[in-house]
């Protein structure tokens, strides 16, 4: 654990307690109009008619004034302010070496790796006290109108709540994410600085060789990164349906596509087919739907060789990140730039995805010593 605390609860519930008090004051303001507009109208006096009641009316009209107060603010869809003090007394807050949490009593409904959150944002609550949301959610019910439950609505932002030391949070869970960075680029430290250049009988220290000898291919990964394998029925360029049923490399008897995933975003997608060019340089730095989806173009070779394989590459950056779960988008905490690298032997076309932390040049580095292993026999 390397931090743990807890909102304050007077500065939580304060606009509550104010929606309680406004709701109350709506409601008697609004049984003196009603009395006063009965009397304008010529009506029967009120207070005869209560007489005429079994019950005293000294006892009625203080009754139906508790009952109108009650009321009214619920009418107006005021949330009581018990309600919310039990929801915010029942947050804890931590930081772990791996994710953010958050609790409701012994119970963790929120918790974020350092890929999942999205970068941290001062919502100022009350002078000298904010919070620091670091997700945003869809509260939209089916009919499309918004949950006015106002819990429901603490619960759309995801963060440590009513906090004094607000930018020093924030700073933290910044740190935080770099340090991840850093522990990461250290774990893959000897694969990148041991990587040769050319083809070689053994891998780099720290590293695992990855072949397929009915497409030979052969290229290296850092040994903590996880490899999957599966085959597509058609390479990129192609418009068809594809379903991804990934594997464990070693289980799959055959394959055409691997992928490489380490943390932080490291990712390093490897497709092989025995096709003609299916993609040019002109139609993948031009393309009008990438520009939207991956974000616009950062960089760019036109002309470009891996171990003998000549092609072209492009890369893109979106600095948004969506949450699958509630389909929501925001500003990513770590911004991953993807490159698209496309090879040719004559024979074959290698496709190339990759992804890094962009503020990491060491984690960038160990992708590229990846892609650069890439070898076709």
């Amino acid at each position: 654990m390397l931090w743990s605390g807890r909102p304050h609860i007077e500065v939580a519930l304060e606009k509550h307690a104010n929606r309680l008090r406004n709701g109350a004051i709506v409601g008697i303001g609004g049984l003196l109009l009603l009395i006063f507009w009965y009397s304008r109208q010529g009506l029967p006096n009120p207070i005869e008619t209560l007489k005429s009641m079994p019950l005293e009316p000294k006892f009625l009209i203080p009754l139906v004034v508790v009952i109108l107060v009650m009321t009214v603010p619920k009418m107006l869809t005021v949330d009581p302010k018990s309600r919310m003090d039990k929801y915010f007394n029942s947050l804890t807050y931590a930081i772990t070496t791996e994710r953010l949490l958050i609790l409701e009593g012994n119970k963790v409904v929120d918790s974020y790796t350092p890929e999942q959150a999205r970068q941290p944002v001062i919502r100022e609550r009350a002078p000298g006290y904010s919070d620091v949301n670091f997700d945003e959610r869809d509260i939209t019910r089916s009919d499309g109108k918004h949950f006015k439950d106002f819990v429901l609505r603490e619960r759309r932002r995801a963060g440590f709540k009513a906090l004094p030391n607000a930018p020093e949070m924030k700073q933290r869970i910044e740190d935080w994410i770099q340090t991840h960075h850093q522990q990461a680029a250290r774990q893959v430290a000897d694969f990148v600085e041991t990587a040769p250049a050319g083809r070689q009988e053994e891998p780099p220290k720290g590293g695992s060789r990855i072949t397929n000898p009915a497409l030979g291919l052969t290229l290296d990964a850092p040994e903590e990164w996880k490899v999957q394998v599966r085959t597509k029925k058609k390479p990129q360029g192609k418009i068809f349906i594809d379903k991804e049923n990934w594997s464990e490399l070693g289980e799959a008897e055959s394959w055409n596509l691997v992928r490489i995933e380490g943390p932080s975003h490291c990712r390093i997608e490897v497709e092989v087919f025995h096709t003609p060019p299916t993609v040019t340089f002109e139609k993948l730095a031009q393309s009008k739907m990438a520009d939207s989806i991956a974000g616009p173009v950062i960089a760019s070779e036109s002309d470009c060789e891996i171990n003998g394989l000549r092609g072209f590459s492009v890369a893109r950056r979106n600095d948004l990140q969506e949450n699958k779960q509630y389909q929501q988008v925001g500003i990513a905490a770590v911004v991953a730039p993807e490159r698209h690298t496309v090879l040719q032997d004559g024979r074959r076309q290698v496709y190339i995805i990759s992804t890094w932390p962009e503020d990491s040049a060491d984690l960038k580095r160990a992708v590229d010593t990846v892609v650069e292993s890439i070898e076709l026999d």
